[in-house]
């Protein structure tokens, strides 16, 4: 056979062979990105990732029960760090514009907040939202002895020259390095969609409680309990009493702020888990103190 015959039919078995050998090349990244891709959707399914932009209240719960129910905890770091990074306390230019005495009211929370904070030992706070106060005129601080002695609320009888709820409540808390959360709805609602499992749930006091009778289901070990110790993996929310429900809010919560008019001496209402606690706070020259606090109440 000539070799001009021959030529030709070797160059056609070397683009057979090479045709192959692309094939069986190429391979190979098609797989190993088909298995990345099986593995990215099973590591999102165990609720290892978690979209911070979620704006979906019961998303966000689903993503929480994943993670619990595979024991990761980069869900609840998602949620907790989307959370914070959404958190700021009010700034101290609009600090300014507001009334004497809200601004006083901002003052003295911080240093009676962090004295008695259940939540030390969590690694994030959470503040109230919302503050009742009585502005009024007289001798705070002999209300306050008065009620060490007989535990009648003489403070908060006071007459009122003025009452007001203070809202979107977002002190500056330094909290020796732990991270600060402000309450807020969404948040409240998405942790309560979570906790509550498939329960409807509703808002009664600070806190979401179950109704129907169902409150019996939340106590004890189970499934509950194992929710709310995932919550608590980096939170402090704690059950309401006889279980029913639980307070989102870091304790101490402050009840209501009893505020003498000259804006130098308080009397706080406070709960401190399933208690009270009444405080006497002065002003001096370097800001606000606690004098002294007392038990008040157990349920």
């Amino acid at each position: 056979m000539s070799l001009q015959r021959i030529l030709p039919l070797l160059l056609s078995l070397a683009v057979v062979s090479l045709g192959c050998g692309t094939r069986a090349i190429n391979s190979a990244p098609v797989e190993e990105e088909a298995a990345g891709a099986a593995g990215r959707k099973e590591k999102t399914q165990e609720g290892q990732a978690v979209s911070p932009e979620i704006n979906d209240p019961e998303e966000w719960a689903k993503a929480l029960a994943r993670g619990q129910k595979a024991k990761h905890a980069a869900p609840l770091a998602t949620f907790l760090q989307a959370w914070h990074k959404a958190s700021h306390p009010v700034s101290e230019d609009m600090l300014r514009k507001k009334p004497e005495f809200e601004q006083a009211v901002y003052a003295l929370f911080p240093p009676f907040f962090i004295r008695d904070a259940l939540g030390k030992e969590a690694e994030y706070l959470i503040i109230q939202d919302t503050v009742d106060v009585h502005l009024v005129e007289g001798d705070l601080a002999d209300d306050y002895r008065r009620e060490r002695k007989d535990y009648t609320d003489h403070a908060e009888r006071r007459a009122a020259i003025s009452q007001f709820t203070i809202k979107d409540f977002r002190p500056a808390v330094l909290a020796g390095g732990k991270r600060v959360l402000y309450l807020d709805s969404f948040h409240v609602d998405v942790m309560a969609r979570y906790l509550a499992a498939k329960h409807d749930h509703y808002l009664a006091d600070s806190y979401r409680v179950e109704p129907n009778g169902q409150e019996d289901e939340l106590d004890g070990e189970g499934p509950f309990t194992e929710r709310l110790d995932y919550l608590n993996r980096s939170l402090n929310v704690v059950r309401g009493l006889w279980s029913k429900g639980w307070f989102f809010e870091t304790h101490p919560y402050v009840q209501l702020v009893v505020l003498n008019k000259d804006l130098k001496t308080a009397v706080i209402y406070a709960r401190q888990y399933n208690g009270g606690v009444l405080a006497l706070m002065q002003r001096d020259e370097k800001g606000w103190r606690v004098v002294g606090t007392q038990d008040t109440w157990v349920e």
